[in-house]
């Protein structure tokens, strides 16, 4: 091979060099770019995942009142059905 063709060669392989360096630092701004979304949707979904726990133990709480309100409604209705009886039957004679 003479000089000339390998001069040709290396300037072939350097130019092929350069775009690919150059493609490769645009996967590298890609990446980051992606990384950064990332850390950003992960920070969303921490904050989410607290959320969805604070209002889970927030229906438990009103779970546990509507269970005792519903305690507190049939114990009235059941003393008022008691008094309502009393009166039926000790009314006037």
């Amino acid at each position: 091979m003479k000089d000339n063709h390998v001069a040709i060669l290396l300037e072939d392989i350097q130019s092929q060099f350069k775009v690919f360096g150059e493609g490769l630092s645009a996967v590298r701004e890609d990446v980051g770019a992606i990384k950064t979304q990332l850390n950003n949707t992960n920070e969303v979904l921490l904050e989410t995942r607290f959320l969805v726990k604070d209002m889970q133990m927030d229906i438990n709480e009103l779970k546990i009142g509507q269970k005792q309100t519903n305690q507190r409604l049939t114990r009235i209705e059941h003393t008022v059905a008691q008094h309502g009886r009393k009166l039926t039957t000790t009314g006037p004679k």
